[in-house]
């Protein structure tokens, strides 16, 4: 951790990684978004956000089933509708638009989005592994510590 926040602002050379097998003891993700992404491994992927991984994953998804609208089995989303065709212009603000033409929910946060993405990934017999950075808010120290 200290090896992170000494480095330069906007210069990540040492980042924690998440994969299926740590990804249920990381709870706290609020301080880190992810950097890279790799679906097999090996291979990794640049990424800003959390809802853009979470996208691209629902996209893969998307391209191996039939998408409807309405809620995923595997991704607890709560008593709010996950999928829909035809969102209202407010609420395409909340929404990203997946290459089928439905709307997937992204206005969660970075640990209900972790989560849906290693659900995803389970769902896609994929290993999921993402590299993470620390926020601007975490590498500038303006967190208290408890």
């Amino acid at each position: 951790m200290n090896q992170i926040l000494q480095n330069k602002e906007g210069k990540v050379e040492h980042s924690l990684e998440i994969h299926k097998g740590n990804a249920n003891r990381i709870k706290d993700l609020r301080y880190y978004k992810p950097d890279k992404y790799s679906i097999d491994g090996q291979k990794y992927h640049l990424i800003t956000h959390w809802n853009d991984l979470f996208v691209k994953l629902m996209e893969l998804y998307a391209d191996k089933n039939n998408l409807e609208e309405g809620n995923l089995s595997f991704i607890d989303s709560g008593s709010r509708i996950l999928i829909i065709s035809d969102p209202s212009k407010d609420e395409k603000k909340l929404r990203k638009k997946l290459k089928n033409g439905l709307w997937i929910l992204t206005n969660f946060s970075s640990k209900y989005l972790s989560r849906f993405c290693f659900a995803l990934a389970k769902e896609l017999n994929i290993e999921l592994k993402i590299q993470l950075r620390p926020t601007r808010f975490r590498v500038q120290r303006k967190y208290r510590k408890k």
